[in-house]
């Protein structure tokens, strides 16, 4: 038999030999060879390996979708450097309780006067209001004479209630987180050792090189990042005796810590 392969004949015999060109190859020429390994195909995985990969993939997925979620669901980032976040429950938390030292301010009068115009306008942060409202309450705590004078004589501070005066400070100190009030005033002037020209450069109540008096009311800062002890306005424009009659009022005094003088047991007198 005669087979033509790329050009060539290729004999057949009985034998089953094929020769080309006198020599001889297998009849086996015709039937495919083994593949090479580089084209063998990888056996395909089991079913248990695939389940147990996609299992794996989609745990991994979940895991940084809950992340990201955490991440943005709180405004607070920095338990990514730090690790101490503060938490929405804790800002929460700080708030009421801001919220309830303001509530806990009782409007005491002695002389019945009352106090929740003050209160209100502290609260929605009128200051410059709020102010004034001290002023006159000021004006009515002192008396009658004071009231149709328009003004509070220093002598009549004295005989102004405990309670009036406390109220008045603790509303300006509550609703100012500690910055504003009489009490505050009073501790920065002790500070300063009761030198008026330096406890108004640090309340801010001069201005330029010879610490000239601000121009009431226009060039005070009525506003709750004014500087520490700036408001109330206590009569600054007549002279010290006023304000310093009511920081020297008992109101404001500082209760004294008893020292302990006994001596123990295991001591020895000299």
């Amino acid at each position: 038999m005669e087979v033509k392969v790329k050009g060539r004949r290729l004999l057949c015999g009985s034998g089953g030999r094929a020769k080309v060109a006198n020599k001889t190859m297998s009849t086996c020429c015709a039937a495919t060879s083994r593949p090479s390994h580089a084209n063998t195909r990888p056996r395909p995985a089991s079913l248990k390996q695939m389940l147990s990969l996609s299992l794996s993939s989609t745990s991994r997925s979940r895991s940084a979708r809950t992340r990201t979620c955490e991440v943005r669901a709180g405004s607070d980032l920095s338990s990514l450097f730090d690790g101490t976040p503060t938490t929405k429950k804790e800002d929460e938390g700080n708030k009421s309780g801001a919220e309830e030292s303001v509530k806990e301010v009782e409007l005491n009068s002695e002389l019945g006067l009352s106090y929740e115009l003050l209160r209100d306008l502290l609260e929605v942060g009128e200051w410059e209001k709020a102010d004034d409202e001290t002023r006159l309450k000021l004006i009515e705590m002192a008396g009658p004479e004071a009231e149709s004078r328009g003004w509070v004589y220093f002598t009549e501070v004295k005989d102004i209630p405990v309670a009036d005066l406390q109220t008045v400070d603790k509303l300006w100190s509550a609703y100012s987180k500690g910055r504003y009030g009489y009490s505050i005033q009073k501790k920065i002037w002790t500070k300063n050792k009761k030198v008026w020209t330096k406890f108004f450069v640090e309340i801010d109540w001069v201005q330029g090189e010879n610490n000239a008096y601000r121009k009431w009311p226009l060039e005070f800062f009525f506003k709750e990042d004014a500087k520490k002890g700036h408001l109330p306005l206590t009569n600054c424009l007549r002279g010290t005796q006023l304000f310093q009659a009511v920081l020297e009022h008992p109101a404001f005094e500082e209760k004294k810590k008893k020292v302990s003088t006994s001596i123990g047991e295991g001591s020895v007198k000299i």
